[in-house]
């Protein structure tokens, strides 16, 4: 092919593309009005919608009688044939690797879930994977030639190009071809991103408005991870590490931290931490309220009963939970004043506890410059959903929205 047909063939891919993320974001519209939007010709639209149509990507939804001069005639409205194919979704973490299979909207369709086992191999993990992905599918009746990709989210940093986890916080220190060797078992394409990252644009995908074009995204549990948007776009850094703030160190002497440094903000706000500090003070005497919620076990700690317990007067479990609190506002607040995004998304199940959301913003509005930091502050629109979702907001945009479909 020359130049020129290179460049056509470019054009029309970023054209198809530009059409279904304008029928994501709007629903179902007139060609039309599609061209209104995009500034082309309407010509130019028709001719690349009824491509579409053809290959059965959009579909015709129906008619739309015109206002004005024009009474009478109907647009014919378009939408994504959000059933045309399916993606798979993958999130390893330390614990719990979810998987999830969902049409174009990320409706899901089957999901399964499994107990992360650290005594197998990391190749011999990700076959594991593949096969519980295959099973689903010929349970659901799907074929793989339906499958247009996966997406996978994983705890730690990436070589997304590559398809390479560097560093799997909890699971694995050495490089794994996550892409290589997921599809060579599946024989299908895979796309990797940091767990986090995959959240943020699930988040993107499902809460379609200005507010999150610029936002600074937080995950807690098991770890604590958060990502940068900025125009609709990952602020990724010059080394792809950019928003790390589970890593950013608070306490200088403090304890040793699972990345190798010490005082990283992980060793004493995360999950793990504030539990480990409970449990060192546990006792009926110093604990009473948690002491009976757990019938006296430590191995029954979590952070559920801990916030039980703070409502129930053990002002010892108190002062561990709000200095956990304090740490993670300080990070937070840091990044805050650094970048002034328009949102911070709260993502993790902590944030749904009323205590821990009140403190968090009322430390928000000692350490950031913002007037109201309590309007800036929302609850992710994932929280309800399972954290595949993240990867199969990654695989939708890598296999179909930036390709226009092909």
């Amino acid at each position: 092919m020359n130049s020129l047909g290179r460049n056509m063939a470019s054009v029309k891919l970023q054209n198809r593309a530009l059409i279904l993320n304008v029928l994501r974001k709007v629903g179902s519209i007139s060609r039309l009005d599609i061209a209104n939007i995009l500034n082309l010709t309407p010509a130019a639209i028709t001719i690349i919608v009824n491509g579409m149509l053809k290959e059965d990507i959009v579909r015709e939804v129906g008619q739309l009688e015109e206002d004005g001069q024009r009474s009478g005639r109907k647009k014919v409205l378009i939408d994504i044939n959000y059933d045309y194919k399916y993606v798979i979704g993958i999130n390893i973490e330390s614990d719990i690797i979810n998987i999830g299979v969902s049409n174009l909207k990320g409706e899901i369709k089957a999901r399964k879930k499994i107990i992360t086992d650290k005594t197998l191999k990391p190749e011999e993990l990700l076959k594991g994977v593949a096969s519980e992905c295959m099973k689903i599918l010929w349970t659901e009746n799907i074929m793989k030639e339906n499958i247009l990709g996966a997406g996978v989210g994983i705890v730690g940093p990436v070589d997304r190009t590559n398809g390479v986890s560097l560093r799997a916080y909890g699971l694995w220190k050495e490089k794994v071809y996550v892409k290589k060797i997921l599809e060579e078992e599946m024989n299908i394409k895979v796309t990797i991103d940091n767990n986090v990252r995959t959240l943020a644009l699930g988040e993107m995908e499902y809460h379609l408005n200005d507010s999150i074009s610029s936002m600074l995204f937080v995950k807690y549990g098991p770890g604590i991870g958060s990502t940068i948007i900025i125009d609709n776009e990952i602020y990724e850094g010059s080394r792809d590490e950019a928003g790390e703030i589970g890593h950013t160190v608070v306490d200088i002497d403090g304890e040793l931290c699972r990345c190798g440094k010490r005082g990283c903000l992980e060793t004493v706000a995360s999950n793990g931490a504030i539990v480990s500090k409970v449990s060192n003070i546990f006792s009926e005497k110093d604990t009473p309220s948690l002491y009976n919620l757990t019938n006296g076990d430590k191995n029954n700690i979590d952070l559920d009963n801990i916030n039980q317990a703070v409502k129930g007067g053990d002002t010892r479990v108190k002062e561990i939970l709000d200095n956990a609190l304090f740490y993670l506002a300080l990070a937070i607040g840091n990044t805050i004043n650094i970048i002034d995004p328009y949102s911070i998304v709260l993502y993790g199940e902590i944030f749904k506890n009323e205590y821990v959301l009140g403190h968090l913003i009322d430390h928000l509005k000692k350490l950031t410059c913002i007037e109201n930091p309590e309007e800036a502050v929302c609850i992710s629109a994932l929280n309800k959903k399972s954290n595949y979702i993240g990867a199969i907001a990654l695989a939708l945009r890598e296999f179909f929205y930036n390709i226009g479909g092909m």
